[in-house]
């Protein structure tokens, strides 16, 4: 018994799904403050020293660095409480925008805070 085979169909997949995958994300937006961390960690081994300052799993570092995954909110937690002021200030100035009035406030604090330093260095100076 002959088997028929049907005519080559006119609809391929390519033509009902023209762009690939739709839930995919395309371009990977990376949001502000992982941009900022990516920023200020050392080029090389970011993911890692972001594993290693927040805890969180490297796959996952690596996703959010990249854009792959937004970071949760226990990051954020971890980054806002690092012991380095200059590093959180940046991270929280990116995670609420440079015009907030916050932020300009942040930017202030940092400049009294160096001030302070450089006087306090001048002063050690002077007592020698």
């Amino acid at each position: 018994m002959p088997g028929t085979v049907s005519p080559r169909s006119r609809v391929t997949k390519s033509g009902r799904f023209p762009k690939r995958n739709q839930n995919c994300r395309i371009g990977n937006q990376i949001s502000p403050v992982m941009q900022k961390v990516r920023a200020m960690l050392p080029p090389g081994s970011q993911p890692h020293r972001l594993h290693v300052l927040t805890g969180e799993p490297l796959s996952n570092c690596q996703k959010m660095l990249a854009g792959v995954r937004p970071e949760n909110l226990d990051m954020l937690r971890v980054l806002l409480s690092a012991t380095d002021i200059d590093f959180a200030a940046e991270i929280l100035r990116a995670f609420i925008g440079d015009e907030a009035p916050l932020a300009q406030a942040i930017s202030l604090q940092q400049d009294l805070r160096r001030a302070k330093q450089v006087i306090k260095t001048l002063q050690a100076r002077m007592a020698e």
